[in-house]
């Protein structure tokens, strides 16, 4: 099975995936600029880190149990490493017009804003309305979920899918 691998919403390449009895292996194709990245494969119940990624080939093995954490994969992202990942907490009770109790936000560009707000696995969905915009990634060293917005506070899809 073969998944894409995005860069700033761009496919920039594949992830080839094989089982076996035990393990799963993941394999990276693509191109990208000179850089090392971060390739964090998003499923539909969570993201799983894969590795860091030079543009060649990169092949990781997990367990089943590890990598059924993240459910069904749909793509994988390519995040640049080193760059500053910009969060800042939440002053307000809300941010663009929704709940934001113990969020965390931060510019993603010159138009878009993103609210990360803690996701226990066992405790509710933070902003169930917005269940569909959402992924889930670590964040701080905590699992949240990540929302998008827009110049008008309006939620839309996250950039690098």
């Amino acid at each position: 099975m073969d998944c894409p691998l995005y860069l700033a919403r761009r496919q920039i390449g594949r992830i080839c995936i094989t089982e076996d009895e035990k393990e799963i292996c993941f394999t990276v194709h693509g191109a990208a600029p000179a850089s090392w990245y971060r390739i964090c494969l998003r499923g539909d119940r969570g993201e799983l880190l894969l590795g860091v990624w030079d543009g060649g080939v990169l092949r990781r093995r997990f367990s089943r149990r590890l990598a059924a954490s993240a459910g069904c994969i749909r793509c994988a992202v390519a995040c640049p490493v080193g760059r500053d990942e910009g969060w800042q907490r939440v002053e307000e009770d809300t941010f663009c017009r929704w709940p934001a109790r113990d969020g965390l936000w931060r510019r993603r560009g010159s138009r878009l804003r993103q609210l990360a707000l803690p996701f226990p696995p066992d405790g509710p969905f933070p902003l169930p309305e917005l269940f569909c915009l959402a992924f889930i990634c670590s964040v701080a060293g905590e699992q949240r979920a990540v929302f998008t917005f827009d110049e008008r506070d309006r939620p839309v899809l996250p950039p690098e899918i």
